[in-house]
């Protein structure tokens, strides 16, 4: 996390990072520093009791399905626009901000940079939050 050059990586749920791990992270990262990332099933977005996973009713605790006879989990239902929502108010920044972190910075790691849909002004008129 001390390396300038490194590009961390977040699910920004609230879950997987707390939310004062993930405004530690801001702090020592910047936006420039951080990819928002997700581990979002099907389900995404979906009211738990009407998702099933395999053809099975699961249990899911919050927004994470557990493995069966076991607690870690296997995804979760929060999908990436969550994320920013979540980057804006768990750690008060900007929406520009956290779209960056979960468009361009990726797209840069990627060695993507000149594309258009890759700007936070496209991907805020893409998704509306």
């Amino acid at each position: 996390m001390s390396e300038p050059e490194v590009l961390c990586e977040a699910i920004a749920d609230g879950r997987h990072v707390s939310p004062t791990l993930l405004r530690l992270l801001c702090q020592a990262k910047g936006a420039e520093g951080i990819a928002l990332i997700t581990d979002a099933t099907a389900g995404a977005g979906l009211p738990a009791e009407s998702i099933s996973c395999w053809a099975k009713p699961r249990a899911w605790s919050g927004m994470m399905l557990p493995l069966p006879k076991r607690r870690c989990p296997r995804g979760s239902t929060s999908s990436m626009i969550r994320g920013v929502r979540n980057m804006v108010e768990l750690c008060g920044l900007s929406l520009v901000e956290a779209v960056q972190m979960a468009s361009q910075n990726p797209a840069r790691a990627l060695r993507i940079d000149s594309i258009k849909e890759a700007s936070p002004a496209a991907w805020m008129r893409t998704w509306s939050c």
